[in-house]
């Protein structure tokens, strides 16, 4: 997906305005949850999400998402990774 394909579907979906996330290579987030839900796409470099469930791993022009509370440990590869994300906080 393109970077302006991906915007435009932030927006159907009801996201607020993306954020971006430049990573420097191997940097790793350790066992953690937010409170929020997410819609990402990587836009450089490669990301890896790892949950209880699954790992899944993104090159640029790919997405995932992430479910607010899911405790995950995710990290950028060699190169780094630019990641633009929705982010939507999850009702109390």
């Amino acid at each position: 997906m393109d970077e302006a394909t991906f915007r435009r579907r932030l927006e159907e979906d009801g996201y607020p305005e993306p954020v971006v996330l430049d990573l420097a290579g191997d940097t790793f987030f350790e066992d953690h949850s937010h409170k929020f839900s997410s819609f990402a796409l990587v836009v450089e470099g490669e990301f890896t999400v790892k949950t209880a469930d699954a790992t899944t791993a993104c090159r640029a022009g790919e997405c995932f998402s992430l479910a607010a509370g899911i405790v995950h440990s995710s990290w950028a590869g060699g190169d780094g990774a630019k990641i633009l994300t929705g982010r939507r906080v999850a009702p109390e």
